[in-house]
């Protein structure tokens, strides 16, 4: 509740006569004193009452037209206020927009008499008129980032007829809206140009390895058990190879997403990272549907800035969800070179505390610029990838399925990194995009095709290290086009011959 001018104007007139009764020892000014004094009262009391019964009577919705869309997309958000019976006031029902949407100032609406809809600076709104029971409006929300926007309980704000008193409150449910990044739409998953199956079957462990709803030939090392080898694999190539046989098994699963610079290779929207993020979402996905912990691992280009243990219930899939929406390549050192000299880590999270503290809209406003404040969970020194395994995934207890997303620009590195998270009982996916297929730079098709097949020679080298199974992500459209015009080359030049 509050008071405006008007209401401290007479208030000061009830002071005054009162000072002045007793002055002048004149009871009839002390009569009209109390006069106003008890009007101000009642009219108070009118006005609390109303808008008790209002607060308690009237149901507000705001309802996204889609949950999901994508980055960049508009959606119809309709926000519409209903009372079981009139009120006397007129009520102005506003919508509170998340940081980073941006609300059409051409929002459409329609109310009885002259209730209003309008998108002031604060946030679109309608207002119910006194005597109405419903008013309704629509507003176009763009959102240009990917991630999870709430939109938080209506305001309702309302005064009395004589302009003295006001009275603001929140009602209302939340509304969430979820927008995924602009990604690819030909993701291949593979090994050698051929397609699996189904890129987010069944993790299941074998005894030497990880498969996907298959057991995975591979050339036999030193070590094998002599039962696993498939001898007609072997009769047909001349060399040893073995069967991993798949035993089900709970296990814990680890993404280790490769966030840096590197990874942003590739055009606008269909960059290795936005591949790899694509597949991560359908991962998180699978071990939804089968309630297997996940936990989430990023690393940008100095060390680690996401770190979640790996756990199985709603909030924790929907926390991986929106943080990989949020993940972009190379954003952590843009967000070191934005940063003020003398803005340490340190004092970005001290002030990223206080105002957590604080329950002002100023710095509700203000936080989510602090929690970016420093990207870095963890900051390490040499290889992040490696370091993030060494320092992060071997601290979680009990079996770990490793899924490592990255590409083949340090080969060295990777395989550091791959063999010490298969150490141990660890077991390792490794998903790989060749940078070759993202490059496009229309030089020598012979000499790209070239390049892909030392990539493949690669993941083929990883795929034979003990507990590892080593995949490709790659366009699919442009892995089709490369292949399709080395066979064609190779047929005109037997042909030639």
């Amino acid at each position: 509740m509050g008071v405006t001018r008007g209401y401290w104007g007479e208030f000061g007139l009830v002071v005054a006569l009162t000072g002045a009764a007793a002055l002048l020892a004149e009871p009839l000014v002390l009569v009209g004193a109390a006069g106003v004094g008890g009007w101000l009262v009642a009219r108070h009391y009118a006005f609390v009452r109303a808008v008790s019964d209002a607060a308690a009577s009237l149901a507000v919705t705001q309802s996204p037209e889609r949950e999901r869309l994508s980055e960049d997309d508009s959606v119809t958000v309709a926000l519409e206020a209903t009372l079981p019976d009139p009120a006397p006031l007129d009520l102005d029902v506003r919508a509170d927009a998340p940081v980073g949407v941006e609300v059409d100032d051409s929002g459409t609406g329609d109310s009885d008499d002259d209730g209003t809809d309008s998108i002031a600076d604060d946030g679109p709104s309608v207002t119910l008129p006194a005597g109405e029971r419903e008013a309704t409006a629509a507003f176009e929300a763009r959102c240009p980032l990917a991630g999870e926007f709430r939109f938080d309980r209506p305001t309702v704000t309302t005064a009395d007829e004589s302009g003295r008193f006001t009275a603001r409150f929140a009602t209302g449910e939340p509304a969430t809206v979820t927008v995924d990044a602009r990604g690819p739409r030909d993701l291949h998953v593979g090994t050698g140009g051929d397609a699996i199956d189904t890129p987010y079957g069944d993790l299941d462990t074998g005894e030497r390895g990880v498969g996907l709803d298959f057991a995975e030939l591979r050339s036999y090392v030193p070590g094998d058990a002599v039962r696993n080898i498939d001898w007609k694999a072997t009769a047909r190539f001349d060399e040893a190879y073995v069967r991993t046989y798949e035993t089900t098994a709970e296990r814990r699963i680890a993404l280790l997403v490769d966030c840096r610079s590197a990874m942003a290779t590739g055009p606008a929207g269909a960059t290795k990272f936005d591949y790899l993020r694509r597949f991560a979402l359908g991962m998180v996905e699978y071990a939804r549907q089968r309630s297997e912990p996940l936990g989430l691992y990023a690393v940008g280009d100095e060390g680690l800035i996401a770190n979640r243990a790996p756990a199985a219930d709603v909030e924790s899939y929907a926390a991986a969800e929106r943080r990989l929406r949020e993940l972009a390549p190379g954003d952590a050192a843009e967000s070191d070179r934005r940063a003020p000299k003398d803005t340490s880590p340190a004092i970005a999270r001290q002030r990223a505390r206080r105002l957590q503290a604080d329950d002002s809209a100023y710095a509700e406003r203000l936080e989510p610029f602090f929690a970016a404040a420093d990207p870095y969970v963890e900051r390490i020194e040499g290889d992040p990838l490696y370091g993030a395994v060494r320092s992060s995934l071997s601290r979680v207890s009990g079996a770990l399925t490793t899924v490592v997303l990255t590409d083949d620009s340090n080969r060295a590195r990777t395989r550091a990194a791959v063999r010490a998270a298969a150490r141990g009982d660890g077991t390792v996916l490794a998903f790989l995009t060749p940078t070759i297929l993202f490059e496009r730079d229309g030089g020598d098709p012979e000499a790209t095709y070239e390049r892909y097949a030392d990539f493949e020679r690669f993941r083929r080298e990883l795929a034979n290290e003990r507990g590892v199974a080593a995949f490709e992500v790659a366009p699919g459209d442009e892995l089709s086009r490369l292949l399709a015009g080395h066979r064609a080359r190779r047929r005109a030049a037997e042909a030639g011959d």
